[in-house]
């Protein structure tokens, strides 16, 4: 409709379309009820004429198994296997071809939006274009669009980053849980460290916690990534100090190929875990306290830190403001709400530390080296 206007608005002096008509022969219209265009000829400077072909995508991606083309262009977001079949169609040996795609994400992290953020092929180009970026809106006028959306999904609305299905876990925005990085660490706070243990694709997260005593506060203060072997990750966090370390459940199962316990190959490292998995204590109806490691219950806690300002993460640390974007639930086959299980392990590490903050400990007995405070590795791999 912004090319060419309505199909009915061709011959009619009402004509809007942004491509004059003077520059298109008659339009052959589809043999849909709305009338809408099949192809144009578009006159062109070589006195010949390029064709533009309209397809939708309900007709599937047999629909687009057509002729090679120059220039494929996506209105809105494709389903995965039709861009695929766009790209295919103009890799044919043709010049200069290309593939648009523009539109807003509202799909979330879908595998199109994945691949192109977070996996882009070096001919990919990605343009991002928020609400300031419109001429037609002054500032004035797009700072009270903004105030209408609530504070945490602003960002998302101003700038274009993509929803997340049913939402957000953690519904704060970054500004109001970040803080200056500590450099000198008060002698009687409490410290403490967490991992997640990696598998498949995902890395095995660490980070180390602070914990404020006067004012029930914990401070996130390093947060790595690893893929290294144990004695590679031990080392990396050598300089956090003589931590002790929080860890999953998953931590007492046996390693495929060692057969000991995955927890045993960092113990071996020289790192110190704590002596059980990450738990709440926990007193059931009778009385009895039970172990739980409900993680309903650590996303409750951690969720009410941050509104409480009782949890603060220092703002250098973007793996964790990267990850807490994009923590988010969907619904699974059986019509359930569940976490997605994608680019969440410093977030379960988090969990595992604040479940076991009767553990942390003062700074004598970390041996922290007071040379290497505020020293980290800041988004790294190891």
């Amino acid at each position: 409709r912004l090319l060419f206007d309505r199909p009915g608005e061709y011959l009619t002096d009402n004509y809007n379309g942004i491509i004059p008509r003077r520059l298109f022969d008659n339009p052959q219209k589809s043999g849909s009820p709305t009338g809408a265009y099949d192809h144009i000829k578009v006159k062109h400077t070589s006195g010949g004429h390029s064709f533009i072909k309209f397809k939708a995508y309900v007709q599937g991606r047999e629909a687009f198994q057509a002729d090679n083309v120059d220039i494929m262009c996506f209105d809105e977001e494709p389903p995965t296997q039709i861009y695929d079949e766009g790209r295919t169609r103009t890799i044919n040996g043709q010049n200069k071809t290309c593939v648009f795609s523009t539109f807003t994400p509202l799909m979330g992290m879908s595998t199109l939006v994945t691949r192109v953020l977070e996996n882009p092929k070096d001919s990919d180009h990605i343009t991002k274009m928020g609400i300031y970026d419109v001429a037609h809106f002054t500032k004035e006028e797009a700072d009270k669009i903004i105030m209408g959306y609530p504070k945490y999904i602003r960002k998302a609305r101003a700038f274009g980053e993509p929803q997340l299905e049913l939402g957000r876990i953690y519904q704060i925005a970054d500004e109001d849980i970040s803080e200056k990085r500590i450099l000198d660490i008060p002698k009687h706070w409490l410290q403490l460290g967490a991992l997640d243990f990696g598998y498949s694709d995902h890395p095995t997260a660490l980070v180390h916690l602070l914990y404020e005593p006067d004012n029930d506060i914990i401070h996130l203060h390093n947060a790595i990534y690893s893929k290294a072997a144990a004695v590679h990750t031990a080392e990396a966090v050598r300089t956090w100090g003589k931590l002790d370390y929080a860890y999953p459940q998953d931590g007492n199962s046996s390693d495929r190929n060692e057969g000991e316990a995955i927890k045993q190959h960092y113990i071996n490292a020289g790192m110190s875990l704590l002596p059980v998995h990450a738990h709440y204590l926990v007193r059931n109806e009778k009385g009895d306290i039970k172990k739980s490691n409900s993680v309903e219950a650590g996303i409750m806690e951690i969720n009410q830190r941050m509104l409480s300002g009782k949890l603060k993460i220092s703002e250098d640390l973007h793996i964790f403001f990267d990850e807490m974007r994009q923590y988010h639930r969907k619904m699974n086959n059986n019509n359930q709400q569940v976490i997605v299980k994608v680019k969440d392990d410093v977030m379960d590490a988090l969990r595992y530390g604040i479940m076991m903050l009767r553990c942390f400990k003062s700074m004598e007995e970390v041996h922290y080296n007071q040379s290497t405070i505020g020293e980290q590795r800041q988004d790294a791999y190891i």
